[in-house]
């Protein structure tokens, strides 16, 4: 059995790729966010993937064998469209992370309890006419301050309706917004700001390994993969357009 490490044509495919961000999913020893386990997971797959066509693409060039070149392009549509189906998937995974992030960063700001509960909506209602009462130059940094002092309320009031019943421009609102989440969930937006590193990692090496290798399918816009097109209409079509 051959002990020897796979090859990457490229640094972007090798999972070595996800360790600096592992640390930032680590919930306990051993056990990752499920969204850094479904990439890591793809990048299994996806390093697997391209080890396998690089090997096998040094061994056709290497025997010149047409009969083998069109087994190595047909084995290479299967992977490659299964690696593209897996990479969509777990693109798909990081993005509902995400999404459920940002619903938690809003219940830490308390914005779903001045929408739904009575009691905390008149007094963000109360806190409403208190800013827009103020000079419109002064609003902003009645806010921040509000920030400051961990007045959940304050937030809420601001973040949980229109910048137009605060009296506060959007661009402003969404400043405070970024200010509250950094007062009130620190960790969630360092893992928010996490996944988005994830997301880029995963279709930097997708995108590497498609250009790399499409031309075998071909996909993409060069010689190789125009000509691959050609041929593949020819066998499967006559030719027909």
């Amino acid at each position: 059995m051959s002990t020897e490490q796979p090859q990457f044509f490229s640094p972007s495919v090798d999972p070595a790729a996800l360790q600096p961000l592992e640390r930032a999913f680590e919930i306990g020893p051993g056990v990752f966010d499920p969204a850094f386990s479904a990439t890591r997971s793809a990048f299994d797959s996806l390093s697997g993937t391209s080890a396998a066509l690089l090997e096998a693409e040094t061994a056709v060039k290497a025997e010149k064998d047409p009969a083998s070149e069109r087994r190595l392009r047909a084995a290479a549509e299967h992977r490659l469209g299964a690696l593209k189906k897996t990479i969509d998937g777990t693109r798909a995974t990081i993005a509902q992370r995400r999404e459920a992030l940002e619903g938690e960063i809003d219940a830490a700001l308390g914005i779903p309890a001045a929408r739904e509960q009575v009691v905390t909506a008149l007094a963000c209602a109360d806190v409403r006419a208190t800013l827009r009462a103020m000079h419109p130059g002064k609003r902003f940094e009645a806010a921040r301050e509000a920030i400051a002092a961990g007045d959940q309320t304050a937030v809420a009031a601001i973040l949980s309706t229109s910048p137009w019943a605060v009296g506060i421009p959007r661009e402003q609102v969404d400043l405070l917004r970024a200010m509250a989440a950094e007062r009130f969930a620190p960790a969630k937006v360092r893992l928010k700001t996490s996944l988005d590193a994830l997301a880029v990692v995963l279709e930097t090496a997708g995108r590497v390994t498609l250009d790399r290798f499409g031309a075998l399918t071909g996909m993409g816009d060069g010689k190789d993969s125009r000509a691959q097109r050609a041929l593949k209409a020819l066998e499967t079509n006559g030719g027909a357009a």
